[in-house]
């Protein structure tokens, strides 16, 4: 609804082997702009931290000169080192590029003026986990299924374009 089209995704993973979240932003794209074929890149063989393997990413795009409007990082450090990076190379956050991360770890609200994340809820997530753990060990015969939305959290490395 920001008005984003040409979205890239960054993962730890080569071209999002073993990340399941990839899926789902392909799906995504092709669903909502019929793009069969997003911008990916892909983190394997980088050897240091997720921090820096999204500034590595970043740097990465930039040198490819394929055009973007946005990207959506595999978790909050990754979103991290790449916010480090385009600001780095003199890309301003949000005014050039809207960066989102998902996880919303606890310093996502200080970092760069605040983090848009997408947030697990992890807080009600621990406590439905132990309630259905307990409730499996108190009756055996119990069976209970628990489904937690995960929440969008606008902050300040977002703004929406003109479409």
């Amino acid at each position: 609804s920001s008005g984003h089209k040409k979205i890239a995704y960054f993962s730890l993973y080569d071209c999002g082997l073993n990340d399941v979240r990839l899926d789902y932003f392909k799906r995504a794209m092709k669903r909502y702009f019929n793009d069969d074929d997003p911008i990916v890149e892909g983190g394997a063989g980088l050897k240091d931290s997720a921090m820096r393997t999204g500034y590595d990413l970043a740097k990465r795009l930039m040198a490819s000169k394929k055009e973007y409007t946005a990207v959506v990082c595999m978790n909050d450090m990754l979103a991290m080192g790449a916010i480090a990076a385009f600001q780095d190379s003199g890309v301003k956050i949000p005014d050039d590029v809207s960066v989102v991360g998902i996880d919303d770890i606890s310093f996502a609200e200080e970092y760069a003026g605040g983090l848009t994340t997408l947030s697990h809820k992890a807080d009600l997530f621990g406590k439905k986990v132990f309630e259905v753990l307990k409730n499996n060990i108190t009756d055996k015969n119990c069976v209970g299924r628990e489904i937690i939305v995960p929440e969008l959290i606008v902050r300040k490395t977002t703004k929406k374009i003109n479409a």
